[in-house]
């Protein structure tokens, strides 16, 4: 049973199968906080596959990427 204070992980996954168009996978996991009156997503990090894909056009910075 999740009582207030209780941590959890939540997560989500698609994979499409080597030699198929798309080939490949996609994850995102969001942890959660249990309180009195739900659960509060404390993540804290964008997500979507917009924020996971990989651009091969140039430096990610200038892309508005992060600095390694």
């Amino acid at each position: 049973m999740l009582r207030p204070g209780h941590v959890i992980g939540t997560g989500r996954m698609l994979t499409i199968p080597e030699g198929q168009a798309g080939a490949g996978g996609y994850r995102e996991h969001d942890t959660r906080v249990i309180a009195e009156d739900g659960a509060e997503d404390i993540t804290g990090y964008p997500y979507g596959p917009g924020f996971n894909v990989i651009d091969r056009s140039g430096p990610a910075i200038a892309r508005g990427g992060r600095a390694a």
